[in-house]
């Protein structure tokens, strides 16, 4: 399953860079969710039709996550945000988007669900299953802005799937804004 998602996620990389029309953002986030942040800073690039300005892109942000968990205590970690995003792309802009903490999805812990047995000092057996909570973190989400020259600001909503093995995340719902520096990629072929 990881190597699939590692192929298409260079896949997608390798055909949005070949675009020919497109724009590099260098960008920083926050993202809330009641008393849960995630904030950092990245760089994406969409290429796009420059007729219609429907286009798709890629995306990578290394994060600080603090995230209140339902057990109410404070979890604390980096994330690697790789994902995909499509829409429109113009001065006004909407997207949809889906992607994955990519530290997860190369160092998780390769050893599934736990079963182990023994004996006690009577000599009974005993069997025993733990199952550990832990999918792969990941989000989908919208998005609008707006872009001034080089400046782009969008706000957005994601829905993440954010656990580990004895915690999950309180509330699932996050919204954010990102503030971004654009270069189109057609002025550098010039």
């Amino acid at each position: 399953m990881r190597q699939r998602v590692l192929m298409v996620m260079l896949m997608l990389f390798s055909a949005t860079s070949a675009a020919s029309h497109g724009k590099f953002n260098f960008f920083a986030k926050s993202e809330w969710a009641n008393d849960s942040e995630i904030a950092g800073a990245g760089i994406e690039f969409i290429g796009k039709n420059p007729r219609t300005h429907f286009g798709f892109g890629v995306s990578a942000s290394l994060s600080h996550a603090e995230v209140l968990t339902k057990s109410h205590y404070y979890e604390d970690f980096l994330t690697l945000d790789t994902g995909v995003k499509f829409g429109y792309f113009s001065d006004l802009f909407v997207y949809g988007e889906f992607g994955v903490d990519m530290f997860e999805l190369v160092f998780k812990d390769a050893r599934d669900d736990h079963h182990y047995h023994y004996y006690d000092d009577e000599g009974r057996y005993h069997e025993h299953y733990v199952s550990h909570n832990d999918e792969l973190d990941a989000y989908v989400g919208v998005g609008i802005g707006i872009k001034l020259e080089h400046l782009e600001v969008s706000a957005f909503s994601r829905y993440r799937q954010i656990d580990a093995r004895n915690w999950e995340v309180h509330d699932n719902v996050f919204s954010g804004v990102k503030v971004s520096l654009s270069f189109d990629t057609n002025k550098f072929n010039q």
